[in-house]
């Protein structure tokens, strides 16, 4: 029998901002990628026919995972609202470290390869 899994939405606080009282901090919703979003993300790793860990896998991760947000600002203080737009205007370092969440919750055969290699700043091979 066909089982479809449920697509899990999650909050997720920046490790900067854990430690800053709950008005401060950023919280973004974070949901497990779907089977298209998940191709995606495969097309990005194995780009060169070998699975390989790469700051551009992380991003379109989180491009795809990020599906709300509160307490979000602009440089002038100001809130700013949720739109797939404005993710792609996330610093990078935020959208890596996000998108190596979304990798963990979507790919739990990675989670150990993505925990070792999550300080890298290169592309990292993973074979």
């Amino acid at each position: 029998m066909a089982r479809l899994s449920q697509i899990k939405k999650v909050p997720y606080i920046l490790e900067a901002e854990r430690e800053l009282s709950k008005n401060e901090q950023s919280v973004f919703t974070l949901q497990d990628l779907n089977p298209m979003q998940a191709a995606q993300v495969y097309d990005v790793l194995f780009e060169d026919g070998k699975l390989s860990f790469s700051i551009r896998s992380l991003i379109v991760a989180a491009e795809l995972g990020i599906v709300g947000w509160h307490n979000v600002i602009d440089d002038a203080d100001k809130p700013i609202s949720f739109t797939h737009h404005a993710v792609k205007l996330l610093p990078v370092n935020i959208l890596t470290e996000i998108g190596l969440e979304v990798m963990k919750q979507s790919f739990p055969e990675f989670k150990t390869v993505l925990d070792a290699n999550a300080t890298s700043d290169t592309d990292v091979p993973l074979d």
